[in-house]
């Protein structure tokens, strides 16, 4: 009886050994800094690479002007009949301030259109073009022809002088300092035409308006009627 009741006691040890589930081993973490869906890999934004372990940063937007294929365009009207001005189509998107370094936008051949400029009062500057012997706005809208026209470019590290007429990017009516797309370079309302009333190092007053950033200052380099 002995001999037996061991080996039902053996029997009963081995079964329970074979009852026993073997657990599956644990799934490695992902690695820090990326996000798995599927067999798919996508970089964190703000999270290190874990290749060098080298920060990822968010590229600066690039600047909204015409395309390549453009530049040089004449003025012309498309088949609807709307006016395009020198360069073909603007450019509507938003993107990198139109600041100095980047001419605030405008395009080459480019014109300001005023009625007058004298220092105690303010007109406005108009972008402008000419085709078929005719004056026109970005907009496609005929400019006001009673005034002249001015040829322009940043002032850069360039000399003014008091008394000296300006074209600028004005900011009364708009927490931005500078347009960010070329459309609204091109039609902003914000250009003015001013007289320097005094020059302080970045800061200059135009007689009549105050003060405004030199770099938002265009100086005239040619002249003429319409």
């Amino acid at each position: 009886m002995s001999a037996m009741r061991s080996f039902v006691i053996a029997a009963l040890v081995l079964a329970s050994w074979g009852c026993k589930k073997k657990q599956p081993p644990a799934d490695d973490p992902p690695p820090t800094g990326s996000a798995h869906v599927g067999h798919a890999s996508f970089k964190m934004h703000g999270s290190a690479d874990p290749g060098d372990g080298s920060a990822e940063a968010d590229a600066p937007p690039a600047a909204q002007q015409q395309d390549d294929e453009d530049v040089g365009k004449p003025p012309y009207r498309d088949d609807s009949g709307h006016l395009h001005g020198p360069g073909g189509p603007v450019a509507m998107g938003e993107g990198a301030d139109c600041d100095a370094g980047r001419d605030h936008c405008l395009r080459k051949g480019v014109w300001f259109a005023v009625n007058k400029i004298e220092a105690g009062r303010q007109f406005r500057a108009v972008p402008s073009f000419i085709f078929e012997k005719a004056w026109y706005d970005f907009l496609g809208d005929p400019v006001d022809t009673s005034g002249k026209l001015y040829m322009t470019k940043p002032v850069g590290n360039g000399p003014l002088q008091n008394g000296q007429s300006v074209i600028f990017f004005s900011s009364e009516n708009d927490d931005s300092k500078w347009a960010n797309s070329e459309y609204d370079a091109l039609t902003s309302s914000r250009w003015e035409a001013g007289v320097i009333e005094s020059i302080s190092g970045d800061k200059v007053r135009i007689s009549s308006w105050g003060d405004v950033p030199k770099d938002t200052i265009r100086v005239i380099t040619q002249t003429k009627g319409f």
